[in-house]
């Protein structure tokens, strides 16, 4: 397993180096560059005076602009192989200060969200399977209705999701002014916050009521992040519990006397949950890639928004940086993959 590992993290240099390459000649391919859109005017032009001029063009070589594009990617690679991922051409600040600066929060929106999806895709995959032979009322309550409903879930996009969650149910929304209007003021807690990760008064709270605040406040994007994936998880922890009932071993269970709770729940389920574990670092890509549209809708400081506004605003130096943490995460949670699937099945061995 070791040497399986060292091999693995060996094969990721030249797979990082592929991407920054690749976003590089995307970057630098597009018409203009970020000085040169700062300085343009309301016409598209770019008038300026000598000093101007001149302060314009320390500032093309300070960031590598004026150079050749093989010149300007190894410049780039060398600094990035000294830990310095470079400098915001817009903020005019560390990238990497930048980045640590919001990364916290986007680690704890995505864990929060992986979390909040295997406590409710497992249990009702768990459901539609128990019940996958059950009456057709029940079947159809348990199994056919929830694996409909979920995938009208899943075939929503996030954009809408958290559009409609702000719309109704967020501070200001259709509920708010619902409950007001008909003088039902004492329900105002159910209302979610947004725009931020605490309130402003959280520094004078207890520790527990400060969880329940920034959990509060999670509410919605936590939601809007986890939707997509539920439907997939569901169906697959379904789908892994109905292969497993078919196993020798559950009717050798069955053929002892044990009761059905204890076939499905000591026996079949850890089985199951086989490939649910070796999914867990796999859906991390997913939701760094969602992050970007959630913190965006919910305006919160995260390395979605921050990734963002660097596109939006075309910061080189920050794009090209968070396309390499990016890249970075998913390999490693490639890597996670396999290591948990050797881990949960000890006939898996990687040589």
């Amino acid at each position: 397993m070791t040497t399986y590992i060292i091999k693995r993290l060996l094969l990721m240099i030249p797979t990082l180096i592929g991407i920054s390459i690749v976003v590089f000649c995307i970057l630098r391919a597009a018409p203009g560059d970020p000085l040169t859109l700062q300085a343009s005017n309301e016409s598209g032009t770019v008038a300026m005076d000598p000093k101007m001029r001149d302060a314009f063009k320390a500032m093309r070589e300070r960031y590598g602009l004026d150079k050749p594009l093989p010149v300007a990617y190894g410049s780039y690679m060398w600094k990035v192989l000294h830990g310095d991922l470079g400098e915001s051409i817009i903020e005019h600040r560390p990238v990497k200060d930048m980045i640590l600066e919001r990364c916290g929060l986007t680690i704890k929106l995505n864990l929060t969200s992986e979390l909040m999806l295997y406590l409710f895709a497992i249990p009702l995959g768990l459901l539609a399977a128990r019940n996958r032979f059950a009456p057709p009322l029940r079947r159809f309550v348990c199994d056919t209705g929830q694996g409909v409903m979920l995938l009208v879930l899943y075939s929503l996009p996030a954009i809408l999701v958290g559009t409609l969650l702000i719309t109704y149910l967020a501070h200001g929304g259709i509920l708010e002014d619902w409950l007001i209007e008909h003088h039902h003021e004492n329900w105002l807690w159910v209302i979610a916050p947004i725009g931020a990760v605490h309130s402003p008064q959280s520094d004078q709270l207890g520790y527990w009521a400060y969880l329940r605040d920034v959990g509060w406040h999670f509410v919605l994007p936590v939601l809007t992040l986890s939707l997509g994936g539920l439907a997939f998880m569901s169906k697959m922890a379904r789908a892994s519990l109905l292969e497993n009932m078919r196993m020798d071993y559950v009717r050798t269970a069955y053929a002892k006397g044990l009761k059905e709770r204890v076939v499905v729940y000591v026996h079949a389920l850890r089985n199951s949950l086989l490939p649910l574990i070796t999914m867990l670092p796999l859906i991390i890509p997913g939701m760094l890639g969602g992050s970007v549209i959630v913190e965006s809708i919910f305006n919160l400081p995260g390395m979605g928004l921050l990734y963002w506004q660097a596109v939006t605003r075309r910061d080189y130096e920050m794009i090209q940086a968070e396309a390499l943490v990016v890249a970075t995460l998913v390999l490693l949670a490639v890597l996670l993959s396999d290591i948990l699937y050797a881990v949960a099945d000890p006939r898996v061995r990687y040589e």
